[in-house]
C-alpha cells in the first residue's frame, strides 16, 4: 500500500474512532456522514443506592470501550457539549438531554440505564437507542445481588451487547442514510451563534 493509502486509512480510523461525534456536511449543510460514537446518559437509580448507578455507568463505559465495541463520548466532550447547549457542564445527562445532545454532536446512539431495587439486591437495565429516530436497538438487564456482583453483571451486560453488535452495526448504515436522506436536515443550533 502506498503512503497515501496508509494516510487515508489512518484518517478514516481517526474519524470512526474519535472520542466524540464527527459529522461530515455537504456544501449546503446537510449531514452526509457520521462516525460511530455513542453517548451515555447518567444512569438513574430507583429505590437503590444512587452511587451504584454511577458505578454501573462508568464500569459499562469502560467495558464497552476496552472491547472496541463502541466509542463513548468522553466526559470532556460531554461537558463541552453541555456548555454549547448553554447548560452547566455538570448537569445530569438525562435521556431527554442526551437525545438533544446526540443530534447536536453527531452521536449515532444513546446508551441509557437504570438501577432498580428488587428485593435484597437490584437490577441493572440498559437500553441502546438510535439517536436519529429514537428507535430502541437493544434492551438488556442483569440482576445485582450486592455490590460485589456489579463487575460480573457489567461483564455479562457488555457480552450481551457485543453479541448484538452485528445488528447494531448493520443499523448504523440505516442511521447514516437517514441523516443524509432527511429532506432539509441541517445542522442548526442557536447556542452556536
Amino acid at each position: 500500500m502506498s503512503d497515501s493509502g496508509h494516510i487515508e486509512e489512518d484518517l478514516q480510523d481517526l474519524y470512526e474512532n474519535a472520542p466524540c461525534g464527527y459529522l461530515s456536511l455537504s456544501a449546503d449543510g446537510r449531514i452526509v456522514k457520521a462516525n460511530q460514537t455513542f453517548l451515555m446518559t447518567d444512569f438513574r437509580s430507583t429505590g437503590a443506592d444512587s452511587t451504584v448507578a454511577t458505578l454501573a455507568r462508568d464500569a459499562l463505559a469502560t467495558a464497552l470501550q476496552q472491547t472496541g465495541f463502541v466509542r463513548i463520548m468522553s466526559p470532556q466532550a460531554v461537558a463541552d457539549a453541555l456548555t454549547r447547549m448553554r447548560l452547566e457542564p455538570t448537569v445530569p445527562v438525562t435521556l431527554a438531554r442526551a437525545k438533544e445532545m446526540a443530534r447536536r454532536e453527531g452521536a449515532v446512539a444513546i446508551i441509557d440505564g437504570e438501577v432498580r431495587a428488587s428485593g435484597p439486591g437490584a437490577t441493572l437495565f440498559v437500553t441502546v437507542i438510535a439517536a436519529d429516530s429514537g428507535t430502541i436497538l437493544s434492551v438488556t438487564s442483569e440482576a445485582l445481588g450486592g455490590p460485589s456482583d456489579l463487575l460480573a453483571a457489567i461483564d455479562a451486560l457488555a457480552r450481551r451487547l457485543r453479541s448484538k453488535s452485528a445488528a447494531m452495526r448493520s443499523r448504523r448504515s440505516t442511521i447514516y442514510s437517514s441523516f443524509s436522506d432527511a429532506p432539509g436536515r441541517r445542522m442548526n443550533s442557536t447556542s452556536l451563534n
